[in-house]
């Protein structure tokens, strides 16, 4: 009954566009506050915030959950597409440049030949003898 009153008071700010969208920014922010977590982890957190939002007597906290939910992953899908489109394409190298680190001989980058140049610009790596030795037994022998 409280909440009820609360909502009742705050109805005609509601109504006008400043109001709504204050609302929606108030229910937003504490999302700018959390870690990266993907689409399901911001799921997570909008289905709990939706959760706890307080609820009047002809609101539905299940109701309440699912839309934050939906909306958390939403928000998520939104921002993951937004950072891509500012971002450009995606050209990293550190997956070749660990494998190499780690003892790897070789690395393929067929699936993203563009990367084939940037890997190679960005390598600092001195073959060992072992490698040597290991690349001299695939020659074929004359």
């Amino acid at each position: 009954e409280e909440y009820d009153a609360i909502k009742k008071q705050d109805e005609a700010l509601l109504n006008t566009s400043g109001g709504f969208w204050g609302n929606v920014a108030g229910q937003a922010a504490p999302f700018l506050a959390a870690p990266a977590t993907g689409i399901l982890g911001a799921a997570a957190i909008g289905a709990g915030q939706g959760a706890l939002t307080p609820v009047g007597t002809n609101d539905s906290r299940l109701i309440n959950t699912a839309i934050g939910g939906v909306t958390g992953a939403a928000g998520q899908g939104l921002a993951n597409a937004a950072s891509r489109i500012v971002s450009g394409p995606t050209r990293d190298i550190t997956p070749a440049k660990a494998a190499l680190a780690a003892g790897c001989d070789m690395v393929l980058v067929c699936n993203r030949p563009d990367l084939a140049d940037e890997l190679l610009s960005h390598l600092t790596w001195k073959s060992s003898k072992t490698y040597q030795r290991r690349l001299q037994a695939l020659m074929p022998r004359r």
